[in-house]
């Protein structure tokens, strides 16, 4: 996890405490809990897509051992099918990934205090804090990553990434 964190930080210099445990559930998770409706998950896929604005992006940052965040504005930049990448997502669903999510977050933890990004791990340390007390679960992104960063992307299955044309 100390790899994928510190290309996180560089990549996103915004991110928050609430980032960094969004990127750890994702990576832990999955997208189990974003396909409970699919003709909703469609139709906020499609309408998502249709608003983003293509950009030349990396077409993928890994999160973890076995997934990555797919870029929607990469992927419509480089003209791929928006249908095929769909796919990919609803085929990445009900697969939890192999690691162990308290693990994940002491890793990052560790690899904060290795970077001496000492004001970002107590915030860490705070917002877990906070964050158990009402269970495990899924966050979204901070307010000041989504103003500066734009995410938008979808969560993928490493192995789901094969033969992407």
């Amino acid at each position: 996890m100390h790899r994928v964190l510190v290309e996180q930080l560089t990549l996103h210099r915004s991110m928050t405490a609430q980032d960094i445990v969004k990127m750890c559930y994702q990576g832990c998770f999955g997208i189990e809990h974003l396909i409970s409706d699919m003709e909703k998950a469609k139709t906020y896929f499609y309408s998502e897509y249709a608003e983003t604005k293509e950009e030349d992006l990396k077409l993928y940052e890994e999160i973890s051992e076995d997934f990555v965040r797919v870029n929607m504005a990469s992927w419509k930049y480089q003209g791929k099918d928006p249908d095929d990448l769909f796919r990919r997502f609803i085929d990445s669903a009900g697969y939890k990934g192999n690691a162990d999510f308290m693990a994940v977050l002491d890793d990052c933890k560790y690899t904060l205090k290795v970077l001496k990004e000492t004001e970002l791990l107590d915030d860490l340390e705070l917002f877990v804090s906070a964050y158990f007390k009402e269970g495990l679960h899924a966050v979204h992104h901070s307010k000041v990553y989504e103003e500066k960063d734009n995410p938008h992307y979808r969560i993928v299955l490493k192995r789901n990434l094969v033969n992407i044309k």
